[in-house]
């Protein structure tokens, strides 16, 4: 039975476009807090900034990767299957160029610079707010591509209890039991998950040949709670905690196979927050975080065995006050220390590095009574960071949005800033491979555009088109000639950015189109005659594009989506390269109202034409998927 439910998905997908995925998405047009880290419009930010929400009431949720693979201009580089490694790139920068943080805490590892969305859990998650552009003079280093804000839940009033369980391709499934309320004002969240998957999919190798992936299986289990209480009237507190413990093989690339690699995480964080608000328009919170993360690796190949440990502690202290000024100002003043520690097989002792910050922003609007240029916000931005085994940044930004007509909400907004990355512990202290020569990268990112959001009673539209200009002097790459990193020189990633969002009765039928041009390439020779030199760099598209067209007919929900990524070239003379591909994908649900609860049914079928590609380099990934699952809320 369940083997003819998912035959029927499958043939159903290409021809059913009747609702919105259940798995993720709903774009909420309202505040967005990354952009400024205050409370702005998402429509005022200085720089695009995109808000995604997750519903957990869904009978399937979705992956971080997911989620963040499709924002526009963000390319996922993943290595097949649902538990290999995910990391991202954004506007043509690196992987490293993505500042990501939890409730605004960062989580991009001193060790290698590195966020892997696999081991990142989104059971807690309530949204995710992405920024794209230089925002170092906000977050400090890292930030040359932008930003990705994970914010937890909140727990909600009222008595809940939630039971989800999901079944798939290859072996999948995923769990989940959840409870949250608000008894005597005081909320508490808890849950705990686990999910598991073979990945043993077939793939064709270079020479046309069939093989089967082995050795990628995974194991995940998660925990977390989240709560709030107040402690007083003008105080309140909030706790949030999770852990995840992650088994998988690493079955390596189709030019160098690793069938007994294993890698084992354990990854812990807790954060603390308070806010006091005393005096009329002002608030002060003090942010206090731990990060903890353990990770073995271990490859009894008798060619190359190699077993190694890494453990890395992070901590943070971030008090900061927010000020409304009058009724068309506000400013922000904070300061951050952190400390992160790194103990592993392949470094010397203990690794330290302290960081020091202080920052500030501020916002001024100008408001008139006229149709058109009636509303003018000005953004003021500067961070100073002082990193112990580095060196010393000041990283300025300005923004300006401007309302050029009000019926239509026509806008202007750009932004101008500098930003940096500090090399990672691995770039200065792994032995044999480092490199302790190497220089801070820093990038000057500028963007401009215009959107528009307009509607009637019954649809919503909007709509932006944003260029984008980012240049980097003194990016890290790794030189596979001299086997360390290097600094290049000088990059630069221009490109376009455009997007519509349209709602039709009430939400009965929803489209979303995006497209990306980036141009990432090197603009200096490091020898006569580099054969890099002006040319794309390696492993990002110059064009991606999505398509998603939702609908919604009673109970039943369901989305179909279209997603193509240009070619990717893995040589630098661009003789070698990936071809493009294209990736439909298909969600149907229903929700039922019940005596006993609501419960949710829904079935997912991705590469619905199951079309053989490989994002990076080597690296096969799945065919044809599927997944059913059900939700009970009661």
């Amino acid at each position: 039975m369940f083997k003819r439910i998912l035959f029927f998905l499958s043939l159903a997908c290409p021809v059913l476009a009747q609702s919105q995925d259940t798995t993720v998405v709903y774009r909420l047009p309202e505040v967005v807090v990354t952009a400024t880290r205050s409370l702005i419009d998402v429509l005022d930010s200085p720089s695009p900034a995109e808000i995604i929400a997750v519903d957990h009431a869904s009978a399937l949720l979705p992956s971080l990767g997911d989620i963040v693979g499709r924002s526009t201009s963000m390319f996922l580089r993943d290595l097949g299957g649902s538990g290999a490694l995910k990391t991202a790139f954004l506007r043509g920068t690196a992987p490293q160029h993505l500042l990501v943080l939890v409730n605004g805490v960062r989580q991009n590892s001193y060790q290698n610079g590195l966020v892997d969305f696999t081991l990142l859990s989104v059971n807690d998650v309530q949204r995710v707010e992405i920024v794209r552009g230089g925002s170092s003079a906000l977050f400090g280093a890292d930030a040359l591509g932008g930003v990705v804000n994970i914010l937890t839940r909140t727990p909600e009033t009222g008595l809940r209890v939630r039971l989800n369980g999901e079944a798939g391709s290859y072996g999948f499934g995923r769990w989940r039991l959840e409870g949250e309320g608000r008894p005597g004002g005081v909320g508490l969240l808890a849950g705990a998950a686990y999910e598991q998957g073979r990945d043993e999919f077939p793939y064709r190798r270079p020479d046309g040949s069939s093989a089967t992936r082995t050795n990628a299986d995974f194991r995940k289990r998660t925990a977390y709670m989240h709560g709030d209480a107040p402690l007083g009237a003008e105080t309140s507190i909030r706790m949030s905690t999770q852990a995840v413990r992650s088994e998988r093989g690493v079955p390596g690339s189709l030019s160098f196979l690793s069938p007994e690699a294993r890698q084992a995480d354990d990854d812990a964080l807790l954060g603390l927050e308070v806010r006091h608000s005393s005096l009329p328009g002002t608030q002060f919170s003090l942010k206090t975080s731990y990060h903890y993360s353990f990770q073995t690796y271990k490859d009894l190949n008798p060619l190359f065995p190699f077993q190694a440990a890494y453990r890395n502690g992070f901590v943070v202290v971030n008090p900061e006050l927010h000020a409304v000024v009058g009724d068309n100002a506000r400013i922000l003043a904070g300061a951050e220390w952190n400390e992160g520690v790194l103990t592993g097989t392949d470094f010397t002792g203990a690794i330290r590095r302290v960081q020091r910050s202080l920052y500030a922003s501020g916002e001024l609007r100008l408001v008139w009574e006229r149709p058109f240029v009636d509303l003018v916000t000005l953004y003021g931005m500067m961070r100073y960071d002082d990193i112990s085994d580095v060196d010393e940044a000041l990283m300025p930004k300005v923004g300006i949005n401007v309302r050029l007509l009000r019926d239509a909400n026509v806008r202007f907004r750009a932004s101008y800033g500098a930003s940096f990355r500090s090399p990672s512990f691995n770039d200065l202290y792994y032995v044999g491979v480092s490199n302790p020569d190497l220089k801070p990268e820093h990038s000057a990112s500028f963007d401009a555009g215009v959107l528009s959001a307009f509607g009637t009673a019954t649809a919503a539209h909007h709509l932006s088109l944003t260029y984008f200009n980012i240049g980097t002097r003194d990016r890290i790459v790794f030189d596979l000639a001299t086997f360390r990193p290097v600094n290049i020189g000088r990059t630069r990633s221009t490109g376009l950015e455009g997007k519509y969002t349209g709602s039709f009765w009430n939400r009965a039928l929803e489209l979303e189109v995006s497209y990306a041009l980036t141009d990432a390439v090197k603009r200096n020779e490091s020898v006569p005659g580099d054969p890099a030199y002006n040319k794309q760099l390696l492993f990002i598209p110059r064009h991606s594009a999505d398509i998603a067209l939702t609908g919604r007919w009673n109970v039943f929900e369901a989305r179909v989506s279209y997603g193509m990524v240009g070619k990717r070239y893995t040589s630098e003379d661009h003789l070698e390269a990936l071809p493009e591909y294209h990736v439909t994908d298909c969600t149907l649900a229903a929700r039922l109202q019940t005596g006993f609860g609501i419960v949710r049914v829904a079935g997912e079928v991705r590469n619905v034409f199951d079309r053989s590609y490989e994002v990076f380099e080597g690296y096969p990934m799945p065919g044809r998927t599927m997944r059913i699952g059900i939700g009970v809320e009661y």
